[in-house]
């Protein structure tokens, strides 16, 4: 597998460390599901930072770093995609849209509270 990294290691130990971790998954993915993997991308995480009132001391600690692995798996082999609709032109989605939406319906103003207290007891009887 080839590394398209586009950040800089500071000790070729950290590329190989890296590499290592990549391969491990793709590895370890490919065995478990039976499919084969495209691209393995690796993000390390620090782990949050809490702060803690006990026994009228700060006591700091922190929840241990993890790391998220973005895989892609390849398609598998004579499996068709499904092929996207034409683009269609702007002025046609706004069309779609606007005939998809229920027209709007105009609410009554009320000017003050009093008018509004009238307006309701007249409804209610």
């Amino acid at each position: 597998m080839q590394c398209t990294c586009t950040h800089k290691f500071a000790r070729t130990q950290d590329l190989l460390l890296h590499l290592h971790a990549q391969l491990e998954i793709k590895g370890f993915l490919e065995s478990v599901y039976g499919m084969k993997v495209e691209r393995v991308h690796t993000i390390n995480y620090l782990g949050k930072r809490h702060q803690v009132l006990s026994k009228g001391r700060m006591k700091d600690y922190r929840d241990d770093d993890w790391k998220k692995a973005y895989v892609i798996f390849a398609p598998p082999e004579g499996a068709q995609l499904p092929v996207p609709p034409p683009p269609q032109s702007p002025l046609e989605m706004l069309h779609e849209i606007r005939n998809a939406q229920p027209p709007r319906r105009r609410k009554r103003k009320v000017n003050c509270a009093g008018s509004g207290l009238l307006l309701t007891q007249i409804k209610e009887q």
